[in-house]
């Protein structure tokens, strides 16, 4: 979290151009590498899946980015020079948002909790820290469906992690995710903060939105929660047979040194 903290310091000190995301974000990178190899974490993820397969598991969620790249490039108003300047800020923010909540967060609280519990924290938290875009943008509407379109999201980048074994993927998809949304809507799509973030928004609206970016994204989080049952599943499989081979070693240990040679 010292990371995120970092980060949304340092923006106030980079212009706007090229430097907005790619520097602060870059910063994290580093900062987040000096703290895992500090701890020497070695299991964050940053390597390819075991098997190329696993690649195919982001089918459904790229859908989504198909949608979006089809409505960038017919009402999208970013130029060809404004995609490559996006994909180099917004490929560092990919990178340090996995390898911290996905990477070193999630990985964590695997540690200490149970599967379903370490999924919604650390999605509610990768959720809760883009709460700071309603300081920054001066709307409550947006910043509340940014939150809660991040924190469905957060639960969708998990799932890749977890299935395909490795935070590339998961990198990848977050990273063309970003590009295609941003491509789509454009940049500066809001005007000058408002003097009161709560005035141009009617609560009804507020929660229509709300309704609706979860109604959006409600396929895609089925899709990750189907993924994640295989892997509870998986899980639940290896702990029963783990216990029943103690349960045997005790009953007939005999049969389990046999075994052995």
């Amino acid at each position: 979290m010292g990371a995120q903290f970092f980060d949304m310091i340092s923006r106030e000190y980079y212009s706007l151009g090229f430097a907005k995301f790619f520097l602060p974000y870059l910063s994290n990178i580093g900062f987040l590498s000096l703290v895992i190899y500090s701890w020497d974490w070695r299991d964050i993820g940053l390597r390819l899946p075991a098997e190329p397969k696993r690649w195919l598991l982001l089918w459904f969620p790229s859908l989504y980015i198909v949608g979006f790249a089809i409505y960038a490039i017919m009402y999208g108003p970013a130029s060809p020079a404004e995609l490559v300047r996006l994909a180099l800020n917004l490929l560092p923010m990919a990178a340090s948002e996995e390898l911290m909540f996905r990477g070193v967060l999630y990985r964590a609280l695997r540690s200490r909790l149970n599967l379903w519990p370490a999924v919604w924290l650390s999605a509610l938290l990768f959720g809760f820290i883009h709460w700071a875009n309603v300081l920054e943008s001066g709307y409550f509407g947006v910043g509340l469906f940014q939150v809660i379109n991040t924190l469905l999201f957060g639960v969708v980048l998990v799932s890749i992690a977890q299935r395909t074994g490795s935070l590339i993927p998961a990198i990848i998809y977050h990273w063309v995710w970003n590009l295609v949304t941003f491509a789509a809507l454009g940049i500066d799509y809001l005007p000058a903060p408002p003097p009161d973030p709560f005035v141009p928004f009617r609560w009804s609206l507020i929660v229509i939105g709300v309704v609706g970016v979860f109604i959006f994204e409600l396929p895609n989080l089925i899709y990750a929660v189907y993924l994640l049952r295989r892997t509870a599943k998986e899980e639940s499989a290896l702990t029963t047979q783990a216990d029943l081979a103690r349960h045997a070693a005790r009953q007939h240990p005999w049969q389990i040194k046999h075994a052995d040679w």
